[in-house]
């Protein structure tokens, strides 16, 4: 069972609302409480704190998509694990070649130890992602300076397809942000359900044993 969440929104909060989740397993069933604007991580914990009731374990990680219009000079800010988000400047060539990206990647795989967000390109060498994986939200962010490009942000599900058209925030003098939550991936070895009125969880029956058959 995978919750996928919201798509990437403009500002500095993941959108999710509160609400409760209530998991029934072979164990039993828990209710919990998912807070306003909750974390992938901060959900699957709450899950997790259950799983002795309920049988079931779950587990958090967000992935976002980077794509930029043109080749030139850009300076992002992200912020994850870090208090303060964190300026990252890198230059970009062709935007959807695996070379245009590379400094990007490297630029942010440098401040990794920092955010808690890695960065590689996508399969197709069209864009960059970021990954977070404890299922914190990544915040990605330009600054008062104007990029030379726009730079959209977009949400990926757990299976790297974008939620969405994602965020495009302009070229120009304004600072933006765009805000991300994770998915959580929920699993037992005997059938469970979920049922939720938080979009952090989107509930729904499963009738699945093991992760590898997760729909």
């Amino acid at each position: 069972f995978k919750a996928e969440g919201l798509l990437a929104i403009a500002g500095a909060v993941n959108g999710n609302g509160l609400g409760n989740v209530t998991v029934s397993g072979a164990l039993g069933s828990k209710t919990v409480a998912a807070t306003l604007n909750a974390t992938a991580k901060a959900t699957a914990d709450l899950i997790n704190g259950q799983t002795s009731g309920t049988g079931v374990t779950a587990t958090a990680r967000t992935d976002v998509s980077l794509a930029f219009s043109v080749a030139g000079s850009y300076t992002v800010t992200l912020k994850s694990e870090n208090a303060t988000a964190q300026n990252i400047s890198f230059s970009v060539g062709v935007p959807t070649t695996v070379d245009g990206l590379s400094a990007a990647v490297s630029a942010i795989n440098d401040q990794t130890s920092k955010t808690g967000v890695t960065a590689a390109i996508d399969s197709a060498g069209t864009s960059v992602i970021l990954t977070n994986a404890n299922g914190n939200d990544i915040t990605v962010g330009d600054t008062a300076v104007a990029n030379t490009g726009t730079t959209t942000v977009a949400k990926l599900n757990s299976l790297g397809v974008a939620i969405g058209v994602g965020v495009t925030m302009a070229a120009d003098a304004t600072a933006d942000t765009t805000t991300a939550g994770g998915y959580v991936v929920l699993d037992s070895e005997k059938s469970f359900s979920v049922v939720s009125t938080s979009t952090a969880v989107v509930g729904g029956p499963s009738l699945l044993n093991k992760v590898s058959d997760l729909d």
